[in-house]
């Protein structure tokens, strides 16, 4: 006869299950919100773009989509509204929290337009 498992080794099991579960859900509802927030900048829905892209990085902090998140608000201040200092905000944050990442050095590119435009003029800043 097989021995069965402990009740607490099944426990466990079933917690992991319920984990993973969990985990697999999150990730799917961060990426349905990023589709939405990236269909609204599409549309040119811009403030309803930063709310959800808002949204997605307070849910995710440290998360698979943050950065990305902190990328696109950035793109959507700097390259739709103009304005300026919130892109700048945003693009400093994507590069001291995510300072590896593919987004970070796409946001020092943008930084180094922004601060090579005739609004700001700081060469030294232009240059990363």
């Amino acid at each position: 006869m097989a021995a069965h498992p402990p009740d607490g080794h099944r426990r466990f099991m079933g917690g992991m299950l319920l984990l993973a579960a969990l985990l697999a859900a999150c990730s799917s509802n961060s990426r349905q919100l990023l589709d939405r927030a990236e269909a609204n900048w599409r549309k040119g829905r811009y403030y309803e773009a930063i709310q959800d892209n808002e949204s997605l990085y307070q849910m995710e902090q440290r998360g698979r989509y943050a950065a990305r998140a902190l990328l696109n608000l950035g793109n959507i201040y700097y390259l739709n509204l103009r304005q300026l200092k919130q892109a700048i905000e945003f693009y400093n944050r994507l590069t001291q929290e995510f300072p590896g990442r593919e987004e970070a050095l796409e946001a020092h590119r943008k930084l180094a337009g922004i601060y090579a435009s005739p609004e700001f003029l700081d060469l030294d800043q232009a240059i990363f």
